[in-house]
């Protein structure tokens, strides 16, 4: 009996021992980095972020920004690996790719050996499915000053994509007086180009779908307009530059007394918390002053 009980003892001490002694999967983990960019026909999409080496899912681990080759709009989401699940629903099988959502729209990057297909979608509609490749992310930080944006008579802007974050550092140099000079705005900018007009540099800040407005003058690099919470109306015809006026739209928390609200054209499965009244602006280059044009109507924001 006694030669029982001493047994037990020494196997519960060797046990209480290796539990103690033995290192937990958190503790000898090791953080994988994640740094990826997809080239897609109209998008480029990174994904960032460090997980865990046991945490297969990597649940909100990944950063994922988006980029339009067409607009330069961006959006920045967080999520997580995407798998396929086992028979329990729970436990994690096959490795898919990433999954990101905003609102009511899934971002999925979907996996296909050296290729990857960039899906977003609503539970109603797909919006977008477009193949594209991994891009070396090195050979897209070692970018310089290449990608040329204007060459007018008297001044040329060209730039080069920031390494650590969305956007363009612009170089702008004057022809007449052989001056250069670079243009970042503040260090948490994200700008990209939107054109030009006389002397004055337009540039599109931001990573979502309410963005900014920053105008430069290129004969000395001053910022002389700057406006955040923009909105586009994706009407080019009545947005944008027109003659020596920039129109814009900005959210209006409340409508003037009196201003019938304007209709929204609810999409299904969309919730009215998504829509808001916006009002319209034009900033005059003549002034370098913006106003309100008193025209409102109800916008979708993702």
């Amino acid at each position: 009996m006694k030669t029982s009980k001493t047994f037990l003892m020494n196997a519960l001490i060797t046990a209480m021992s290796l539990s103690l002694s033995a290192p937990s999967y958190g503790e000898d983990a090791h953080p994988i980095e994640i740094n990826k960019i997809l080239d897609t026909p109209h998008y480029q999409v990174r994904i960032k972020g460090s997980c865990d080496e046991y945490d297969v899912t990597c649940t909100n681990g990944l950063t994922y920004t988006g980029t339009s080759k067409k607009t330069g709009n961006s959006i920045t989401l967080t999520g997580s690996n995407w798998h396929n699940m086992g028979a329990d629903g729970e436990t994690p099988t096959k490795f898919l790719g990433y999954l990101f959502k905003n609102g009511n729209t899934t971002y999925a990057i979907r996996e296909q050996d050296t290729t990857a297909i960039l899906i977003v979608s609503t539970p109603n509609k797909q919006l977008i499915n477009e193949q594209g490749k991994w891009l070396s992310v090195a050979d897209q930080d070692k970018k310089s000053y290449t990608e040329q944006f204007h060459n007018g008579k008297r001044f040329a802007v060209s730039g080069q994509e920031k390494s650590d974050m969305m956007g363009y550092v612009f170089r702008i140099k004057d022809k007449q007086s052989k001056k250069s000079f670079n243009y970042s705005g503040s260090a948490t900018d994200s700008l990209y180009f939107l054109g030009v007009y006389r002397n004055y540099l337009l540039l599109d800040e931001g990573t979502g779908n309410i963005r900014g407005l920053v105008i430069v003058d290129m004969r000395n690099g001053q910022t002389v307009f700057k406006e955040n919470g923009l909105v586009s109306s994706g009407d080019e015809d009545k947005d944008g530059l027109h003659g020596d006026k920039f129109y814009y739209w900005q959210p209006v928390e409340k409508l003037p007394e009196g201003q019938t609200p304007p209709k929204c054209d609810v999409m299904d499965g969309v919730p009215k918390t998504m829509y808001h009244n916006v009002g319209k602006w034009v900033f005059d280059f003549n002034t370098l002053k913006a106003k309100a044009v008193q025209e409102y109507r109800c916008q979708y924001f993702e």
